[in-house]
């Protein structure tokens, strides 16, 4: 479809009662470099956090607006994006499992199943890693985002 723009789901925060959130979550300030993209807002949870993607993509479409979603519903949102954004959360696994193009922003130390290097996950080949360095943090994620190419699915298949 001439025109149409890529459709990006975002996810930023892993569910703060994870003693690991802090470490797993990062600023939606990042995805600054992909804003051009149609951004879906996928990020369950308070309204709270919503207001920080705002800044950075005020056009995002938001449907959790009005509360949570039950897990296939919420699957289907994601299918219907060309590519999801997440940190370490349950949406990075889903889209593993459905082998749904998805970015994971991975911390500097990161839990066992995303491995210590690379940019591969061996237990889903479809996901692409952007690993944080205790150098770079969260700000040199952003930046390897914005340099790559989104994928973009023709839904006429």
């Amino acid at each position: 479809m001439p025109g149409r723009r890529p459709t990006v789901g975002v996810v930023w925060r892993a569910n703060p009662a994870s003693a690991s959130a802090a470490e797993r979550s990062f600023p939606p300030a990042i995805l600054a470099g992909v804003a051009p993209a149609g951004l879906v807002n996928l990020q369950g949870g308070a309204p709270a956090g919503r207001e920080a993607l705002a800044h950075v993509a005020s056009h995002a479409f938001d449907p959790l607006a009005a509360g949570e979603v039950a897990l296939d519903e919420y699957a289907a949102m994601i299918a219907a994006t060309d590519l999801t954004i997440s940190a370490d959360t349950l949406s990075a696994h889903i889209c593993g499992a459905m082998g749904h193009p998805a970015w994971i922003a991975v911390p500097a130390a990161p839990n066992f199943y995303w491995g210590q290097s690379g940019v591969a996950c061996p237990w889903y080949p479809g996901l692409r890693l952007f690993r944080a360095t205790s150098r770079e943090g969260w700000p040199g994620v952003g930046q390897a985002m914005a340099r790559e190419p989104i994928p973009f699915q023709s839904r006429l298949a």
